[in-house]
């Protein structure tokens, strides 16, 4: 996650991620709940990942994913070839 946005605790927010497979997007927004921006700004403290699902759509120049849904937290471990992913490769990481 690169951004990380919401207007005050308690609201729902809007993040901004790298994207490492699923999409030709390398960057999406994603407006979260309260609930899932919280789980999203505790993978940020923990440097990981999340793999969410969603129906992802272009707007002007922003790429944004729509019906979100969190499916799991996911360790990343940078290599010299670029990142690799724990566990496994899977449809939809970003």
């Amino acid at each position: 996650m690169t951004q990380l946005e919401r207007p005050k605790p308690g609201e729902p927010g809007v993040v901004r991620l790298d994207v490492f497979s699923g999409s030709r997007a390398k960057k999406m927004r994603v407006r979260l709940k309260v609930e899932d921006y919280d789980l999203a700004v505790d993978a940020h403290r923990n440097n990981l990942a999340l793999r969410i699902r969603g129906r992802q759509e272009v707007e002007g120049r922003y790429f944004w994913l729509y019906d979100p849904e969190i499916l799991e937290f996911v360790q990343i471990r940078p290599e010299a070839s670029g990142v690799t992913v724990e566990p496994g490769e899977q449809e939809g990481l970003f």
